[in-house]
């Protein structure tokens, strides 16, 4: 029977229904249904190891059953088991076409592993099954902006925008569009209405999981997933919480962060100032104090809250060495603070398991502000992978290949780009220049 190794991570009213469960299904263990309930509740407290054997064993009891392959794919993806996670939502999808989230967490997945047009695929089924939704809406419009459709990406989100214009993840995505088709005006301003959002991806069957949850944790779980879609229901929830245990550091944690997305840094300041005094050691208070000064720095041109954001920015890499976010925001602040050859350091560091490409394009942007030509070339190859659409990264690498002398793979890099940017002079002038190098090494 599966248990949890460490029961005490479990709530005194949580233990005794695990238990409760536990011996329900020892008296009936042909019972599917009972062994997803019971795999449910593990899932709902993090417990997925245990939640996956029990959906699996379910499975075998009742092979028909979406709603448990579905659970079971939660599961395994939260383990890291990518192919497993895949087959199994490809079954959930299979037994109830109706389901619209089977096909978007699909489509999400298949995303992250690189596979475009088949999450390109999966998302537009999804948005054909619920027309309007929001989780199938902003799937295939990411999809489409890393498949490298930046035309198509922007009109999904323009269209979005239209009918729920205080969506900041949309923003941000648009945002994203906007910079690689070279609308850097627009791609300005839809980033600063996108700072800091978080996709929320819920739906009605992960949503009975959650609701498994119960007491304070429950709570608390609740108003942190707020977060991306209504931070300011989510604040209330959280100061309510702060109220039932004020030194709890992952409610100061999360308050920080909702003060901060709408736009009240000083309280943000001062209640993660709260969460580092009573938790000096958490790397996460650090990090988050770190990025409300930095915030506060931009809004105010006042040197004195860089500094200070360094200060905690370089606190949270000590206390989380292999934190890649932790390195990327140093890295960031030492390139504001124009500490360009340590913030290319950082971002290095940040790289080495990298869990997002722009921290790629970061860096190779900095190796080319220091004519480092040769180290930004795979750099910049690499984030292109990741990101084939993006025509800043394009342009810099064709920068980079014709300083490094590589005069063909710049002309066609540059040429790409001058397909998405016809008539941009500063391309223009690229390409003459190319030219004319690639005659004088000619004429040498």
């Amino acid at each position: 029977m599966p248990v949890p190794a460490n029961m005490t991570a479990f709530d005194a009213e949580i233990a005794k229904q695990v238990e409760s469960e536990v011996e329900a299904l020892r008296k009936d263990p042909g019972d599917a249904t009972k062994w997803r309930e019971l795999g449910m509740l593990y899932h709902a407290h993090d417990q997925f190891d245990v939640a996956a054997e029990c959906y699996a064993q379910s499975v075998v009891l009742a092979d028909e059953n979406a709603r448990t392959h579905y659970y079971l794919a939660l599961s395994e993806r939260r383990l890291g088991h990518t192919s497993e996670s895949i087959t199994a939502m490809k079954r959930a999808a299979e037994l109830d076409a109706t389901y619209a989230p089977a096909r978007w967490r699909l489509g999400l997945w298949l995303l992250e592993d690189g596979d475009f047009n088949a999450a390109i695929d999966a998302a537009e089924k999804a948005t054909a099954l619920a027309k309007g939704d929001r989780a199938a809406t902003l799937v295939l419009a990411r999809a489409h902006l890393q498949a490298g459709n930046l035309e198509t990406a922007a009109n999904i989100l323009e269209k979005y925008l239209e009918l729920r214009p205080d969506d900041s993840y949309a923003h941000f995505l648009l945002g994203g569009a906007y910079r690689g088709l070279g609308r850097n005006e627009e791609s300005r301003r839809h980033t600063v209405l996108g700072q800091a959002a978080e996709p929320d991806w819920s739906d009605p069957w992960f949503d009975a999981v959650q609701a498994k949850r119960t007491g304070f944790p429950a709570a608390l779980a609740s108003a942190t997933e707020l977060l991306g879609s209504d931070p300011v229901r989510a604040i209330g929830q959280l100061e309510r919480l702060r109220g039932q245990q004020p030194e709890n550091g992952t409610v100061l944690i999360n308050l920080g962060i909702g003060y901060r997305v709408t736009g009240r840094l000083d309280d943000s300041a001062n209640v993660l100032r709260d969460a580092v005094r009573l938790e000096p050691a958490r790397g996460l208070a650090h990090f988050h104090l770190a990025v409300t000064y930095a915030q506060m720095s931009r809004a105010s041109m006042d040197d004195k809250f860089l500094e200070m954001a360094l200060e905690h920015a370089g606190r949270a890499v000590e206390l989380q060495p292999t934190s890649a976010r932790c390195h990327a925001l140093q890295g960031e602040l030492l390139a504001q603070a124009k500490q360009v050859p340590a913030a290319v350091e950082a971002y290095r560091r940040a790289v080495r398991d990298p869990q997002d490409a722009a921290w790629l394009n970061r860096l190779g942007d900095l190796l080319c502000q220091l004519q480092r030509w040769q180290e930004a070339i795979p750099v910049l190859k690499s984030f292109l992978e990741r990101e084939p659409g993006s025509a800043d990264a394009r342009f810099l690498l064709g920068v980079a290949q014709a300083n490094a002398g590589q005069f063909d793979d710049a002309m066609e890099n540059l040429e790409r780009v001058q397909q998405v940017r016809p008539g941009d002079p500063q391309i223009e002038a690229a390409l003459i220049q190319i030219e004319r190098a690639r005659a004088a090494a000619v004429d040498k």
